[in-house]
């Protein structure tokens, strides 16, 4: 949707969490892969299609159902199922997709309105926090510079190379960061923990932000659980390391009055520093997604259900 005031566009909505333990799923999921044949699962398809090669690939995701977790004492047999669903997933593709019985849509469009609305009258300016990374606040277009990643780019077969140029540069895009979950009572890293940035233009902001990010939040942190039962492991493996953390809601925008030509990258070829991230359905396509053997493929969310992507194994 175009914001009547200045054409701002939403491309992307997601929320990540940063968790200590992270390195244990990114062992889990390097290793080889199970060689048996998995069980039929309800699936969804996601179909990315290469406009230069009219390739087109289809990607298998199952789609969890997270009331199976609020019914684990009455029916612990689908529970246990989801489980492996979460597990297996994340393990073959590093993404997978969720029901969650907490999360409407009307929440989100409340949440993408809000923000559509806000990046199209930002200046970029008096809400950024430069001195502190960034870390809450508004990030306008031109700041981000994604890491290089040329060499793994390079690798890439033909069909599966990301448009982000090399060496990498600056992004478009715009960003926002808000805190999400309880902050600890003390800590060594003050620039993760600052007083979150409220413009006053907005005396609901508070209120849907953190409404949508708590959501998002305590959908990874059921997704976390599962994927821990999944594994084999005990069910708070992930979700005690989790407790505290600097878990953010970071919305995303693109201006299309600006950079509305075709072929502009918004968002260069990366990974995550979280453990995992969550994205709510977007109003506009965009997003690409990597899978283990580096196949390129466009993501598009299920009406209702949300995305969650594991940060790749960090070599």
């Amino acid at each position: 949707m175009t914001s009547s005031s200045s054409g701002f566009v939403r491309l992307a909505v997601t929320a990540g969490i940063a968790v200590s333990c992270s390195i244990a799923l990114y062992w889990y999921l390097s290793q080889d892969e199970d060689k048996q044949q998995q069980q039929k699962q309800k699936q969804q398809s996601i179909t990315s299609t290469d406009t230069a090669t009219t390739t087109t690939t289809t990607l298998e995701v199952p789609v969890v159902e997270l009331k199976s977790f609020f019914n684990r004492d009455s029916l612990p047999d689908f529970y246990a199922e989801e489980c492996k669903k979460v597990a297996s997933a994340l393990h073959h593709y590093g993404v997978v997709i969720l029901r969650d019985p907490r999360v409407e849509e009307k929440h989100n469009d409340c949440f993408l309105d809000m923000m559509e609305n806000y990046f199209g009258g930002s200046d970029g300016v008096r809400d950024a926090r430069p001195a502190y990374g960034y870390q809450v606040g508004v990030t306008k277009d031109l700041v981000e510079l994604p890491r290089n990643h040329c060499a793994v780019a390079g690798s890439m077969g033909p069909n599966n190379k990301p448009l982000s140029p090399c060496p990498p540069e600056l992004d478009p895009k715009w960003r926002f960061f808000w805190r999400t979950g309880p902050r600890p009572a003390k800590t060594d890293f003050p620039s993760e923990n600052m007083d979150a940035v409220i413009p006053p233009e907005f005396p609901e902001w508070k209120q849907v932000m953190d409404m949508w990010g708590g959501q998002m939040t305590d959908a990874l942190f059921t997704v976390a659980e599962m994927a821990a039962v999944g594994f084999g492991m005990a069910p708070d493996t992930f979700t005690s390391r989790m407790l505290y953390g600097p878990h953010l809601l970071a919305p995303t925008g693109s201006d299309f009055q600006v950079y509305g030509t075709e072929g502009t990258v918004l968002a260069g070829f990366h990974y995550d520093l979280n453990f995992l991230t969550i994205h709510g359905k977007s109003r506009f396509p965009g997003l690409y997604i990597w899978t283990r053997d580096g196949t390129r493929t466009a993501v598009a969310i299920p009406d209702g259900c949300l995305l969650v992507q594991v940060s790749p194994l960090q070599r």
